[in-house]
């Protein structure tokens, strides 16, 4: 016979050791982009964004340990954690960040990640909102 409660708690088992993992690999990260941070804006934002995931993966790990269901404050660290990625990314894309490449592509690809960011952004005003 199949038992369901068997799997779930498997599976909730699994979710909190994933997302604890995650969040020591980003404390492990985080502390390598401070060690060797050189006081750059991409530097910069690679911490912040180590920093949101270190707390957004906890979270989830402790929602997920104790079988609660995902939060608000779960919805908007997931939207601040994508958008400080994407911003990270779009900071590479800079003209500082290479001569060699194509600057019509990057153009292209940043008004992409600006764009992304801006529905983000949109996103959480609009769940906010509701809320």
């Amino acid at each position: 016979m199949f038992d369901a409660t068997l799997l779930a708690g498997e599976s909730l088992f699994t979710g909190a050791l994933g997302y604890g993992v995650a969040a020591v690999v980003y404390l492990i990260l985080a502390l390598l982009v401070a060690k060797n941070w050189g006081g750059r804006m991409q530097g910069g934002l690679l911490l912040a964004a180590c920093c949101v995931s270190i707390v957004w993966a906890f979270s989830l790990a402790l929602h997920a340990a104790h079988g609660h269901p995902y939060s608000t404050g779960i919805f908007v660290l997931e939207l601040l954690r994508d958008g400080l990625w994407i911003w990270f990314i779009l900071c590479l894309l800079t003209p500082e960040a290479g001569e060699n490449s194509n600057p019509h592509i990057r153009k292209k690809l940043q008004a992409v990640g600006y764009g992304v960011v801006a529905l983000l952004f949109i996103m959480l005003l609009a769940y906010l909102w509701k809320w």
